[in-house]
C-alpha cells in the first residue's frame, strides 16, 4: 500500500489515518518514505492441538470455569508464531469479583485485573507446556 503523508503541525505526520512521529530524517527538511503494514492475521488455533490441550485446561481451572469463546477475527502478533508451528491462544479471566468482565479490556487504562488470577495463568502455561512435552509434537 502507497500512501502519501501529509503534515500535521511540524511534529507529526499523518498516513492513512495513523499519526506518526517525525522521522529523524524529515527533520531537516528532506521527504520520508512512510510505508503502513496492515496488522497481523487472524489468530487460529491449532485444532488438533485445541482438542488435545483442551483437558488440561478444564484440569487446571476446573471444568465448571472452563468455556470456549465465540470466534474473533482479532489478530494478534501470535499469529506469526502459529504460521510455523501449531499454536493454541487462551485467554485467562481476571475480572475481580463484582466488577463487569465486559468493562475496560486489557489495554485500557481502566482496565483491572485480579492478582489472584496470576497463580492459575503460571499453573495452566505450565501444565499445557509439560502435557505437549508428554503427548507428543502435533504434527
Amino acid at each position: 500500500m502507497s500512501l502519501s503523508p501529509s503534515r500535521v503541525g511540524h511534529d507529526a505526520i499523518v498516513a492513512g489515518g495513523v499519526l506518526f512521529p517525525p522521522l529523524p530524517r524529515e527533520r531537516g527538511g528532506a521527504p520520508a518514505d512512510v510505508k503502513v503494514v496492515n496488522g497481523y492475521d487472524i489468530t487460529k488455533n491449532d485444532t488438533t492441538l485445541t482438542d488435545r490441550m483442551m483437558p488440561t485446561l478444564k484440569r487446571v481451572v476446573g471444568a465448571d470455569k472452563f468455556s470456549i469463546g465465540r470466534p474473533s477475527a482479532a489478530g494478534e502478533d501470535f499469529s506469526r508464531f502459529a504460521e510455523l508451528a501449531p499454536g493454541m491462544f487462551f485467554n485467562l479471566g481476571v475480572t475481580p469479583q463484582g466488577v463487569d468482565p465486559r468493562g475496560a479490556v486489557n489495554h485500557s487504562p481502566l482496565f483491572q485485573g485480579d492478582d489472584k488470577a496470576l497463580p492459575v495463568g503460571v499453573r495452566l502455561m505450565t501444565s499445557v507446556a509439560l502435557d505437549y512435552l508428554r503427548f507428543g509434537r502435533v504434527q
